[in-house]
């Protein structure tokens, strides 16, 4: 069994919790010294970021992790006066995206070599306060000011997405336009393996967004209306050159009479016949109320004397109620 050579240099003790620090680390950590570039708010870089999900070359996992860490920022922040900067340990970024340790830590790896942020450790690597050092305090967490010098390539990045987009839904309306034309033609033909066809590119087309496949997918369709249409046609289904216009015969055109006395709604000779009953529900004159209380005075059988002299006129109500009525 050899033994290794105690001459050779060993290789040198890395301290726990200290991050490795690559070129791409180290060059975007140097240019928060410069000027930037641009100056933009909180909102206008969400928008952007929300709008470059594949377009950034990051994962889903990294993608998501930068946008969060964006909106926890304050507004003002952003401003020229401000430095958008996180203070979070990893359990509460953890609580934010979701991710596991090892997903979180394959995505900050990864925004860091993207130089979209810049990770200040204290001492250990800790992270999620503010750190008096010798120099005086500094600063624990993630700064995200390095967005500012990224901004003018995120938005020569958006024009970009935009225009393939548009790309995009052009290449699947030409689709959708030709599958048209293409099944026409194969169902007038009695081509079903055609139809199918076209109708299987025409599905397949809302599942990508490849420019190259949606080509493919154009190319195959104008093959099958190449063939379809040298195709000879049955005599007893004759077809048009042009699908799209419709054929103007007596067959087609709707045979229409006029409205006759007892069809349709006449709207103008209705009549309302109904009779309107008027239903009385109080009695009229001033002296209603007068009349509802001398109602109870009429029973013959009731002669009480102190019923005259009584003030509620015989009203069977309670000593509160008489004071509340008639208050001394």
């Amino acid at each position: 069994m050899e033994t290794p050579d105690h001459d050779t240099p060993a290789r040198p003790i890395r301290r726990r919790g200290k991050r490795t620090l690559t070129p791409a680390m180290m060059a975007a950590r140097d240019e928060l010294a410069t000027p930037a570039l641009a100056w933009p708010e909180k909102y206008d870089v969400l928008k952007v970021l929300g709008a470059l999900p594949r377009a950034m070359g990051l994962t889903r996992a990294a993608w998501h992790l930068l946008i969060r860490m964006v909106e926890k920022t304050p507004a003002e922040s952003w401003l020229m006066t401000g430095t958008p900067f996180i203070y979070a340990h990893n359990a509460t970024l953890m609580g934010w995206t979701g991710l596991s340790l090892s997903s979180l830590r394959r995505a900050m790896r990864e925004l860091t070599e993207a130089r979209l942020l810049v990770a200040c450790d204290g001492r250990n690597g800790q992270r999620g306060r503010r750190w008096q050092g010798e120099g005086g305090e500094k600063q624990v967490g993630f700064n995200l000011a390095s967005l500012r010098y990224r901004w003018p390539q995120l938005l020569n990045l958006l024009e970009d997405e935009r225009r393939r987009r548009s790309h995009v839904a052009f290449l699947r309306d030409a689709i959708a336009d030709l599958n048209d034309r293409v099944r026409v033609l194969a169902e007038a033909c009695d081509d079903l393996a055609t139809a199918m066809e076209a109708a299987r590119l025409l599905r397949l087309r809302l599942r990508t967004e490849n420019l190259d496949r949606l080509g493919e997918y154009h190319d195959r369709l104008k093959e099958l209306w190449h063939q379809v249409r040298t195709r000879p046609r049955p005599v007893d289904n004759p077809v048009q050159s042009s699908p799209g216009t419709v054929r103007k015969s007596a067959q087609c055109t709707p045979k229409m009479a006029p409205m006759g006395a007892t069809s349709g709604t006449h709207y103008t000779e209705s009549k309302n016949n109904q009779p309107s009953d008027v239903v009385v529900v109080a009695a009229k004159g001033r002296n209603r109320i007068e009349t509802m209380r001398r109602a109870g005075h009429d029973d013959p059988d009731d002669d009480n004397p102190l019923r005259e002299h009584s003030a509620l006129g015989g009203f069977k109500g309670t000593a509160m109620f008489y004071l509340t009525i008639c208050p001394a």
